[in-house]
């Protein structure tokens, strides 16, 4: 043990404190080892958690991406229709379009099935994509077809099955407000199209009973 003389209380304290005994080192070891087996068994715990959260990410990406990019295109052809009174070019760009809609990735969500499954937009992707289907297999009604592709993602979007902030994360952030602003204009248009109809149809019908009334 240090001796001293001639010291201040002070400096006394700190040399106590450096002479008392310390932690044994076998006890050291043992915690540290503990510290080692319950990190690892964390580790092994929250490890599938972790990669089943990337997984929902990654396919989500691609989900959003393709229906994006598949909008996008069909957009751009629906336009093209009414723009262009030249059967050849249309033609010719429905031709270019069946080669665009591939649906590469409705095949790469396919094959993760198992993860797929678990996002809560499958069966509204699902619907999605029947749609975009009939353009490419339903020639003669693909003006129909098309327009009703376009007014699904805008219905989805509108109800909130389908997210807009996806769409900005999953492609470009230009590219994604434009989707989510087409759809919704194209989702608007059809409902101030549908509405007034539907009121005609109560306003004929309200007539007709009235005139049966004695």
């Amino acid at each position: 043990m240090f001796v001293v003389q001639g010291y201040g209380k002070q400096l006394n304290d700190v040399v106590h404190a450096l002479n008392r005994p310390g932690t044994s080192p076998w006890l050291i070891a043992a915690f540290s080892a503990f510290l080692g087996i319950l990190g690892g068994a964390i580790g092994r715990c929250i490890e599938p958690w972790l990669l089943d959260i990337y997984r929902k990410r990654r396919l989500r990406q691609v989900l959003y991406a393709d229906i994006g990019w598949m909008f996008s295109t069909v957009y751009s052809y629906y336009d093209l229709i009414y723009s262009s009174e030249d059967t050849h070019v249309v033609h010719h760009q429905y031709e270019q379009l069946k080669e665009t809609l591939r649906f590469e990735g409705q095949d790469y969500l396919n094959t993760h099935c198992d993860i797929y499954m678990q996002l809560r937009e499958q069966p509204f992707a699902e619907h999605i994509f029947r749609e975009f289907h009939r353009i490419t297999d339903e020639p003669k009604t693909v003006v129909i077809n098309c327009h009703r592709a376009l007014w699904v993602v805008g219905l989805y979007l509108h109800n909130g099955n389908l997210r807009a902030k996806y769409f900005t994360k999953s492609l470009s952030k230009t590219h994604g407000k434009r989707v989510v602003g087409q759809a919704a204009a194209v989702f608007e248009k059809a409902q101030k199209i549908v509405k007034p109809a539907s009121e005609d149809s109560q306003e004929k019908d309200g007539s007709e009973e009235g005139q049966d009334q004695p």
